[in-house]
């Protein structure tokens, strides 16, 4: 007997690999504490009967990602006792933030690892201010500007197509979501969501989307919208805001009212499909596998890559994953 896919939830993956869960162990069993005040980095030694001098310590100091600088030394604390090291670091101009890892390890293994945020000098780039190019053609408002070529569809109210540098960067029209696969825990509500079993469920999992009137005003673009379940009474009325500046950035704003008894929305935001050969990406945040804001002690921050490939989790039974903290 047992309960479940909850018999699968040890420290290790079935076939005993490990998990975001195993190195959060790691990260709460770790024999070394560290904390950082006024350039002094105290060291704590948690074992009982060996001292750091056996293992190498090794300092990193990162800004956006990139080495600053590196130092591999040995320390000499006793079980169960501080010890005192200056950090030599004088604040960087950053875009993104600054970092000292620290590192214990011997034999080419990490036994420790912890981090500390730094001072740094924020890196201000000048926003764009000039719009970009609008002109209106049947059913399609089109933003054109240097090397970039978009099209906005009055009939879906949003984007349709993304030219950039010839290249056409969507492969299908972007789309304002509320809807995501039901989690495990959520299996008493999905019937809310969904049409599983409930003839009052919103539907979500059939979503329609209607827009109402579109108006292009200089470079901004206004679109009055709702979104619903398929055969039900618009949950969310919006309005859409897309201004396009000549740079080929757009910012985009909603402004929205949901209707009064709907069960709660799973999510909002903007859904949009990519070419394959898109699927790549990098990102700076906690990495390089999933994480959590309760399971990310053993996650550095850093400049990383991956894949939507890559980034899957294949747990026994589908849940949410592939989450990355502190992402910039």
């Amino acid at each position: 007997p047992h309960d479940g896919n909850f018999c699968c939830d040890g420290l290790v993956f079935a076939d005993r690999t490990l998990k975001a869960g195993s190195l959060e162990a790691k990260a709460a069993y770790q024999p070394m504490r560290t904390k950082l005040e006024n350039g002094v980095l105290s060291v704590y030694n948690r074992l009982d009967f060996t001292d750091l001098n056996e293992y190498d310590f090794r300092l990193r100091i990162e800004c956006d990602g990139k080495l600053l600088q590196e130092n591999v030394i040995t320390l000499n604390a006793a079980p169960h006792t501080w010890v005192q090291i200056p950090v030599a670091y004088t604040s960087q101009m950053c875009e993104l933030g600054a970092y000292l890892t620290c590192y214990l390890t011997r034999d080419g293994y990490d036994y420790a690892m912890t981090q500390h945020a730094l001072h740094f000098i924020p890196k201000e780039e000048p926003l764009c201010a000039a719009p970009a190019k609008m002109h209106e053609d049947g059913l399609a408002i089109i933003a054109e500007g240097k090397n970039f070529r978009y099209t906005f569809s009055k009939h879906y109210g949003n984007f349709t197509s993304m030219i950039v540098n010839g290249k056409e960067q969507l492969s299908g029209k972007m789309q304002l979501s509320v809807f995501r696969a039901p989690l495990d825990n959520e299996r008493k509500v999905r019937q809310y969501w969904t049409q599983d079993t409930l003839l009052g469920g919103e539907n979500w999992n059939h979503t329609f989307s209607k827009c109402y009137n579109v108006t292009l005003t200089g470079n901004v673009i206004t679109a009055n919208c709702s979104l619903s379940g398929v055969s039900r009474t618009p949950a969310l009325r919006y309005t859409l805001s897309a201004t396009v500046l000549a740079d080929g950035s757009v910012e985009m704003a909603v402004d929205g009212h949901i209707r009064d008894r709907v069960f709660w929305l799973q999510r909002l935001g903007f859904e949009m499909a990519l070419p394959a050969e898109h699927n790549r990406f990098a990102y700076y945040g906690r990495g390089p596998i999933e994480n959590y804001c309760d399971m990310c002690h053993w996650a550095p921050v850093g400049q990383y890559e991956s894949s939507a490939e890559e980034s899957y989790v294949n747990y026994v039974l589908p849940q949410d994953h592939g989450n990355h903290c502190t992402v910039r």
